[in-house]
């Protein structure tokens, strides 16, 4: 298959919302993961800029490669 990425980031996105119990947060700046209590591999939510704290049964970074996870 080839597309553009924007093309499948845009499709894929709008599966993705179209999906019952799917929320989407945009422009949120992660400071900080909340991991497992039982497991620090597990991420199960993070920290924005703004104070919020969202808890999620799966995070997706998608920063691309210059993501600071591995930090």
């Amino acid at each position: 298959m080839l597309a553009r990425r924007s093309t499948f980031e845009f499709v894929l996105r709008e599966r993705t919302e179209a999906r019952a119990g799917v929320r989407t947060v945009r422009g949120a700046r992660v400071v900080g993961l909340i991991t497992a209590p039982d497991d620090p591999c597990r991420v199960i939510g993070v920290h924005t800029a703004d104070g919020r704290t969202w808890t999620a049964d799966l995070v997706v970074d998608a920063s691309g490669r210059r993501t600071d996870l591995s930090d």
